[in-house]
């Protein structure tokens, strides 16, 4: 198991626990938007605001 964390323009930041290929996946979607929406499928749905994100990271 990873972890993606998102960490936003203004400081703070959310976590979600999934494998490392779903993250890498998701970091990929935050870092290099095709889009300004991008709907993360954890333990519940989060739609996030690309333009408010300041990077995303995987830790492993």
């Amino acid at each position: 198991m990873a972890k993606l964390v998102i960490i936003f323009n203004a400081g703070s930041q959310l976590e979600f626990g999934m494998t490392e290929e779903q993250a890498n996946k998701y970091a990929q979607l935050l870092n290099d938007p095709p889009q300004q929406w991008v709907v993360i499928w954890g333990d519940y749905a989060t739609e996030i605001n690309t333009h408010a994100v300041d990077r995303a990271l995987v830790v492993k």
